[in-house]
This record gives structure tokens, sequence and C-alpha cells, in this order.
């Protein structure tokens, strides 16, 4: 949205409309494999564009240790800022959402064997880092520069004022592929375990593959509906209190099952799982609803998650 009201000064309501059309387009035309390939494009652009545009920023000042002074180090330089349990909740929230789900859990199934699958996943975690930092390093100066703009208008901002044309509508382009294959992921997903799980489950029996297709796509309109609103509900919020939210609500549905099945297999009770999915993603959702936050939501989730699982393999007699 900020990408496509930043470019044609359109208002929010219609950049939600066109986001999710291309996010279904990119599902029915693409497809898992045609994301893959797509990603690897956007990730060799993405380094190279923000790359030049990281030179930029420090070419303008007298490298880095002038661009920084401008900047105290709390908040700007501290990861505990907002206190050391915060902190490392947002890490771990992270490490728990990436472990508990579909989408990249999918791409790992999805490699040309399992030693591909293990070199894409080590690749991946050494790439991801420096596009944070430099990104980062774009939102500091867009604070520096522009302090009264729209915080997720940033980056196309920068894009727009301080690239050359050509290279920022490279950089325009491949934000709209990441953003928009990152939706499409998520949402091809959720549309997989429904069709391919609990759909089947339901209606008890079995899809052909003509079926499941049909199933797969009505789920994924189903779900961009719903997705729709939530957005146009929420259009004043803050685009990372959605990243952290979102990946706490993962792990505290899959993370402790997932690890709990893996590790005691057959003896770990379903219904104690079903329950478990169920009432832990309730409560953080009733905790960030009532703004409680004593303690991230995410370790009251899992802890709660875990003492089902320990009550229901140890105590229940």
């Amino acid at each position: 949205m900020a990408i496509i009201t930043s470019l044609f000064s359109t208002n929010e309501n219609i950049a939600v409309i066109i986001t999710i059309l291309l996010i279904i387009s990119y599902i029915f035309f693409g497809g898992f494999f045609g994301s893959s390939l797509v990603g690897s494009i956007k990730t060799l652009l993405l380094y190279t564009t923000l790359t030049y545009a990281g030179f930029i920023i420090l070419n303008s000042y007298d490298g880095i240790g002038e661009f920084t002074s401008f900047f105290p180090r709390d908040p700007w330089f501290n990861l505990f800022s907002n206190g050391v349990l915060n902190g490392l909740a947002m890490g771990f929230s992270l490490v728990v959402g990436v472990a508990s789900t579909q989408t990249y859990l999918q791409a790992i199934f999805s490699g040309k064997s399992a030693e591909e699958s293990r070199k894409g996943a080590f690749i991946s975690s050494l790439l991801i880092p420096p596009i944070g930092i430099l990104s980062t390093l774009i939102g500091m100066y867009m604070k520096l520069n522009h302090p009264n703009i729209i915080s997720k208008q940033a980056l196309p901002l920068f894009v727009l004022e301080y690239l050359n044309p050509v290279v920022g509508g490279i950089v325009i382009a491949t934000l709209i592929i990441s953003v928009v294959a990152t939706g499409a992921g998520l949402t091809l997903g959720i549309s997989t375990m429904i069709s391919r799980d609990v759909y089947p489950y339901l209606s008890n029996s079995k899809l052909n593959d003509k079926k499941e297709l049909l199933v797969n796509r009505l789920t994924v309109i189903v779900i961009s509906i719903f997705v729709t609103m939530m957005v146009f509900f929420n259009l004043d919020s803050l685009i990372l209190k959605w990243a952290f939210l979102s990946m706490t609500l993962r792990g505290t549905v899959i993370f402790m099952p997932m690890i709990f099945a893996l590790i005691f297999k057959e003896k770990t009770p379903k219904r104690i799982g079903f329950l478990s999915m169920i009432f832990s993603p309730f409560i953080v959702i009733l905790l960030n609803l009532l703004n409680i936050k004593i303690i991230d939501p995410l370790y009251i989730g899992l802890l709660i998650s875990m003492f089902m699982f320990f009550y229901g393999l140890f105590l229940k007699k």
C-alpha cells in the first residue's frame, strides 16, 4: 500500500484492492514454483539496489561515523531499549514464527533434494541480515532528513527522491515483487493446509487433483477477502506490529505441539494438542486486545501450551 500510494498518489483503499488483486494473480498464474524462481531474482535485485542506496547515504556524509553521530544510543543503537525481556521476545518470536510457518517449511519440502534444501536454508540465513541493515540505514536517513513523513513510506519516498530513475524503477519493482510474493506465500500456505488437511477431514472424502485445486483457489479468494476487511479497519497501524504479532500467533499455535510431537511422537495426546492450538493463541489475542504487556504475550502463550502438554503427558492418569 505504501509503495502504491507513494507512486500514484492514490488513496489507501484503492491501494489495498490493487495489492490483494496482485497477490491473487501471483498465486493463480505463478504458483509455488513460480514464486521460488521470482524469489531468486528478487534477492539479487534487492542486494544490488539496496547496496547502491547505502553507498549514496554514506557518501553524502563523511562515512558511517558522521551519519551515526546524529542519533543517540537509545533507542537507535540499543537492541534492548524497550527492556531486555521485550528485546529477546522480539528476536525469539521471529525464530519461533519462522520455525512454525507453513511457507518456509513448504519451501524446504519443495527442494530438489534434502541436500539442496539444507543449503538453501543456510544461504538464506546469511542473506537476510544485510538487507535488514541496509533498509534500517535508509529508514534512519529519512528520519533525519524528512522527520514528518509516515514511517511506512520512508523506503518508497527515498527511492523516488534520491535514486537514479532507472535504478529507482528497479527498486520499486523489486519491492512490489517482494511484498506480493510474501503475501502470496502466506496465503498459499494457509489455503494449502485447508484444501489438503482441513477440508478432506471435515468432508470425510479424498479429493482428486482437480477438486483440490478448485478448493485451494476458492480458499485463496475467501482468505484474501477476509484480509482485505482486516486491513480496511487497521489502515493507520504499524507494519512491524503486525509482523511480530503474526510470528507470535504462529508460534503459540504450532511451535509447542510440533516440538512435543517430534520428541514424544505417538505418545503426544491429540486432544491436548487440539486444545493447545485453540487456547494459547486465544490468550495471546486477548492480551493484545486488552493491551496487557507486563510480560510479552509470546512467553505466556508458549508457557500455557507447554504446561498443557506436560499435564497431558505426565500428570494425567
